[in-house]
């Protein structure tokens, strides 16, 4: 009985994570193409993370305070994680980039985001959608 509530409630999660990521690639802005596999995967590890109190996260803090909420028209908390991605979308052309999902409480996809990685303060952010 255990174990097929365990899979109901995974199931479930998996079927309400796919459903908040869309289901084509990312193409930012710098040029790079982010296939949504390596979003959901890191929206899952988010979750995992906190679930089990890893690297400093928790339920009640699933990622990094994302810097620019909360703000006038935003009305909930953001969080961000990094994306691990290929070596051929961190660099190019030989600049190297850093890629985030942005996500709330619930991990619902809210922005996938690039900056240069020498730009830690993210101040030129490149969209991805």
């Amino acid at each position: 009985m255990r174990t097929a509530t365990l899979l109901a409630c995974v199931g479930t999660s998996l079927v309400s994570l796919v459903s908040t990521v869309q289901a084509s690639d990312y193409h930012c802005t710098n040029g790079a193409v982010i296939p949504a596999s390596y979003i959901v995967s890191a929206l899952t590890r988010a979750r995992e993370d906190a679930n089990n109190y890893q690297y400093g996260f928790s339920p009640n803090q699933p990622g990094a305070f994302y810097k620019a909420t909360p703000t006038a028209t935003s009305y909930e908390q953001l969080y961000w994680r990094e994306i691990s991605v290929d070596p051929g979308q961190r660099s190019i052309q030989n600049v190297n980039y850093v890629y985030e999902v942005v996500f709330n409480i619930r991990y619902d996809l809210r922005y996938v985001n690039a900056h240069r990685e020498s730009d830690r303060e993210k101040r030129h952010t490149f969209s991805c959608s």
